[in-house]
């Protein structure tokens, strides 16, 4: 089975890659870092079953090049987890606090709204605060928290989305009082 034919649908993923992940590694590293995966999950294939390459080619090609943005790509490293310069996690993204732009009342609201976060992490339930710590405080990967609670990692995402939109509300009308 030839590579060379499977190129334009490993073109396409990482084009899609690419543009969902904001990702500033090249295209053709992208590119390359799927080959790369499709070729190593190749002996593995059966043809002769009647199987879909694709199909069963697509987890590993996509983790090929989300393995390939961890290892080159700081900003992806920032964003989707691994280990990073220190910075505040908020509810909506990164906060470098040695970022020159910030004023001191800056940094003393940032402090201010950490310390809510904190304490509305505190208030979870205790599978969604198991989650939310494990993800964010201790940077552990979804399939490691997974292993510890003794579910999947997909069921972990799962919490993890529910806790933040719960952590997002909760917020948010901890906010207008304070206001």
């Amino acid at each position: 089975m030839s590579l060379a034919l499977h190129r334009p649908w490993v073109v396409r993923l990482a084009r899609w890659v690419a543009f969902l992940y904001r990702s500033e590694l090249e295209h053709d590293d992208l590119v390359q870092a799927g080959m790369i995966g499709l070729h190593r999950l190749l002996p593995t294939f059966d043809a002769q079953g009647g199987g879909d390459l694709r199909k069963f080619a697509l987890r590993r090609v996509l983790g090929a090049m989300f393995d390939e943005m961890r290892r080159t790509d700081p900003a992806w490293r920032v964003h989707h987890g691994g280990s990073a310069p220190p910075q505040f996690t908020g509810l909506d993204g990164a906060v470098d606090l040695h970022d020159q732009a910030h004023t001191p009342a800056d940094l003393a609201e940032l402090r201010d709204d950490c310390r809510a976060v904190r304490r509305l992490v505190r208030e979870l339930p205790a599978r969604e605060r198991e989650v939310i710590v494990g993800i964010f405080d201790c940077g552990e990967p979804l399939k490691t928290v997974g292993r510890r609670l003794g579910v999947s990692d997909v069921y972990v995402c799962d919490i993890k989305r529910q806790a933040l939109a719960r952590l997002r509300i909760q917020f948010t009308a901890l906010q207008r009082t304070m206001a």
